[in-house]
Order: C-alpha cells, then structure tokens, then sequence
C-alpha cells in the first residue's frame, strides 16, 4: 500500500484488541485451522451488530485454549452473506460469489504455504450454504487436505443436549435474535 502512496495503513482484525497474526505461522501446520466467520447485522433493538462474529470468535478461541496442540484460529471475519436482512439498516452482505471466491482464495494460500486442515466456523446461519460450496470447490482444487464445515455450536450431541437442558421457548421459538443467541 505504500508503495502506491498511502501515507497511512491501519488494519482492523475484529475480535480482541491484542495483537493478531493473519496468518498461521509456520510451525502451526498439521493443526486444524479454524476459520471463524461471524456477520454484521442487525439482531432486533437488544444485540449489538456483531453479535455473530463475538459468539463464533469466542467458540474458535476457546476451542485454541483447550486443545492447544490440534488447533489455530485465524482471525475472525466479520462480514457474511445476507440474503434475507438486507433490507435492515447496517446489514453488511458480501455477495455468495464474492464470500465463496475470497475464502477458496484464503484456502488456496494456505494450502500454498503447506497446510492442509481446515474447519470453517460460522456464526451466522445465511453463510452456511456457501461455506458447503467452498468446502467441496476446495475438496475438488486439493485432493489431500481436509476441508469441513457445521453450525456445531447448535448441533451435534453436545449442542443438542445443552439446548434441550437449558431453552426455555417451545420448538420452532429459537431463531435470529432469540433466546439462544442473546444467551450466547
């Protein structure tokens, strides 16, 4: 950038204040390398904007914490496609094509420098069609890595039991800006 003579760079990497590399370094390959993406929109007049990056950075960075030896988080990516809200105010959708073409690009560099595991966390429900055409886009680019995506932190046998213990709206009363997602 300065060499095209920007006088002043400044990089914002969302999540917490502290220093963030974003990239992996070298000596995190043969770990899963978690991919958290979140989404800036609006979740009715009692959450924040961000509310899906701040829930998905957390799961990946408390991921890191308690299996330090099997994983590394990228930096969170605050921006996600949004079909359905767009017409909110503050609603940042980046585009199926542009979101899908951006992260295989990401998987390609990574895949470039040697890595070879990689999970795609999704804070926000509209991403996670896309994020499936990008794991098999990349299953089909790079025959031996691992590619894989899921909304885990609602599914699966941990998700499932925690929601049954602790929910308090009937079936069908958990969407967006419900109980589950202001609890987070």
């Amino acid at each position: 950038l300065r060499e095209d003579g920007f006088t002043q760079v400044h990089a914002s990497m969302g999540g917490t204040h502290e220093s963030v590399e974003p990239l992996p370094p070298d000596s995190e390959r043969g770990k899963v390398i978690l991919i958290p993406i979140g989404h800036t929109e609006q979740h009715a007049l009692h959450l924040s904007l961000n509310v899906d990056t701040v829930i998905i950075d957390a799961i990946a960075q408390g991921t890191v914490k308690r299996i330090p030896e099997g994983a590394y988080a990228l930096p969170v990516m605050p921006y996600g496609v949004s079909t359905h809200r767009a017409s909110f105010a503050a609603t940042m959708n980046a585009g199926g094509r542009a979101f899908e073409d951006f992260w295989l690009a990401v998987i390609d560099t990574l895949v470039a420098r040697g890595f070879g595991r990689f999970y795609f966390m999704s804070g926000h429900g509209g991403n996670m069609s896309f994020l499936v055409n990008i794991v098999k886009y990349a299953g089909e680019r790079h025959r031996r890595i691992f590619c894989a995506t899921s909304f885990l932190h609602t599914a699966g046998r941990l998700g499932s039991a925690a929601l049954e213990k602790y929910r308090t709206s009937p079936i069908g009363g958990m969407g967006h800006a419900c109980e589950l997602e202001t609890s987070f």
